[in-house]
């Protein structure tokens, strides 16, 4: 009786730990959403990024005039080609002291040395 008591005990522990350990896992696995682009336009429409965005190498990412794109704290990755006339692009990011503009705190559009972004107003 004893030995299965303690057997119980052992299997649920290790239970409690795999559960644990699994739980301080998933904020790691699922903090970072990428949206990978192939030719895509985005009308001019308002739009809000729920995740990055990667334009990938042999593609273009249009957005068409008027649009204005809700940016949060997600970066646009620019590997192959983004095409943007008169589009907005806001960021939500609260800046950290009363008074501060903010200027700075999004990530922004990367644009990667071997890709091409035209960008009019």
């Amino acid at each position: 009786m004893v030995q299965s008591l303690a057997h119980v005990m052992r299997s649920r522990a290790v239970a409690l730990f795999v559960l644990l350990l699994a739980t301080s896992l998933t904020p790691i696995a699922s903090s970072d959403v990428t949206i990978t682009v192939t030719d895509a336009t985005w009308d001019g429409e308002s739009r809000v990024l729920d995740g990055n965005v990667t334009v990938s190498p042999t593609s273009t990412l249009t957005i068409e005039p008027g649009a204005i794109i809700a940016t949060g704290d997600y970066w646009i990755q620019i590997d192959g080609s983004l095409i943007a006339t008169d589009v907005e692009f806001m960021s939500s990011i609260t800046p950290p002291s009363q008074g501060s503009t903010g200027a700075g705190l999004w990530p922004g559009i990367i644009i990667s040395s071997a890709a091409d972004a035209v960008l009019t107003n």
